[in-house]
């Protein structure tokens, strides 16, 4: 049974199975007493700090999830008390005897990681066609299998928002600056019965970019595709020929020189025969499709973080008109319970770089996220979930914003002091 709204929490006992989802990376598919499953994986986090790198991931993932409208793109860190009761089943179910127990544990153990839960999309596939010793039989069906989802303008204006929000968030282990595809592996998409496969923005972190971390202040030059129309038609022009290029040399390697295949996903009774040397104009027909999705995907990445700073000013609590009397106790209608009372002069944040009406987004007023030392021996010792610790919108993003002048620099310095 999937599971795609809320990542639910991993309590004691809750636990009835961990099943190993690949062999060459740590990744589990958990299935909880309730009937919910959900994925845990370790990230890799290098050189970047863990309260660093849990902000990013958080970060990270709200940014795609709530510009591409998918819940599945849903990370959480996990808490020190549900790493503790995923391990126990972990090597309860591969213990000491297990062939496979030494693999587990030594991932268990593993330094400089971030083991975060997600939920658990279901039928999830990617676009890589290449595998070590793989038969072109099974390049063949794999090839039938994507080519007809990306001759289709949905999955590439989808793409192309996927790709805006890896480029803000200084994602670069999908596509590289330029817009080259670095790794097929991780153009992934969801099939459904729908008639049309779902792409996803999965895999968002990377922790060997430069700008991976969105607490490192300052902005960087790949930004400029989300602004310049251009930018985002080059970056379109070289995703979509390396995506081709990639294709048609492993089906070269493997002998394909064409094959039939439906002419739409889900629509197996309606064949065409597509020859290799067709597949770069094929796709290239669909480029203004995926600059689109740049473009608007950088919009849809301001709205939401302008209504978080909108949302987060106007929730802040306002300074006394009296400064000459000492502070006074909050009276009852302005206490805890109810909030600060809203002030009807606080400007709204950005609204000078756009007409359009932002949306309203909460953002309760919370300290960053704080320091954790790290362990060899996977989190810290258990102990009860904190919430509210990745409220405050990191500074790395508001000077993003202030590069791509969504706001000032000015209101990015005051915006993060305001939240430090």
């Amino acid at each position: 049974m999937g599971q795609t709204a809320n990542v639910p929490f991993i309590g004691p006992g809750s636990i009835t199975d961990v099943v190993p989802l690949a062999d060459d990376h740590p990744v589990y598919l958990v299935t909880l007493a309730d009937g919910q499953q959900l994925v845990v994986k370790a990230e890799q986090r290098m050189n970047m700090s863990e309260a660093d790198s849990r902000t990013s991931m958080v970060w990270g993932s709200k940014i795609m999830k709530n510009v591409t409208a998918d819940t599945e793109v849903n990370f959480k860190p996990l808490e020190p008390i549900e790493f503790a009761q995923f391990q126990a089943r972990l090597l309860a179910k591969f213990p000491l005897v297990h062939l496979a127990h030494e693999r587990h544990d030594a991932t268990l153990k593993a330094a400089n990681v971030i083991w975060v839960k997600m939920p658990y999309a279901g039928a999830l596939k990617n676009a890589e066609l290449f595998k070590m010793g793989g038969a072109s039989q099974e390049t063949l069906l794999k090839a039938v299998e994507i080519i007809p989802m990306f001759l289709d303008s949905i999955a590439w204006k989808k793409l192309g928002t996927v790709a805006a929000v890896d480029i803000f968030i200084g994602n670069r282990d999908r596509f590289q600056w330029n817009g080259s595809v670095k790794n097929m592996g991780n153009i992934l998409f969801l099939v459904s019965e729908a008639r049309y496969p779902k792409v996803l923005g999965l895999d968002l972190f990377d922790a060997n970019s430069r700008h991976a971390n969105l607490l490192d202040p300052g902005g960087f030059k790949a930004l400029a595709t989300l602004a310049n129309e251009a930018l985002a038609h080059d970056f379109a022009q070289l995703a979509i020929s390396s995506f081709a290029e990639k294709i048609t040399s492993i089906l070269s390697l493997r002998g394909i020189t064409e094959l039939t295949c439906p002419a739409r996903p889900g629509q197996g009774a309606l064949q065409r025969v597509v020859k290799q040397e067709e597949l770069s104009g094929l796709f290239m027909i669909f480029k203004e499709d995926f600059a689109i999705g740049i473009l608007e995907g950088a919009e849809e990445i301001r709205r939401y973080l302008i209504g978080k700073l909108n949302s987060s000013k106007a929730r802040a609590p306002q300074p006394s008109a009296a400064q000459s009397t000492p502070p006074q106790p909050s009276p009852p209608h302005l206490s805890a319970a109810h909030g600060p009372a809203p002030s009807p002069s606080a400007p709204s944040i950005g609204m000078q770089t756009s007409p359009l009406l932002l949306s309203s987004h909460r953002l309760p007023a919370t300290p960053p996220l704080p320091s954790h030392n790290t362990v060899p021996f996977g989190p810290p010792a258990p102990s009860a979930p904190q919430s509210g610790r990745f409220s405050a919108i990191p500074q790395g993003v508001l000077d993003r914003m202030a590069a791509l002048h969504w706001i000032s620099r000015e209101e990015a310095k005051s915006s993060g002091s305001a939240s430090s």
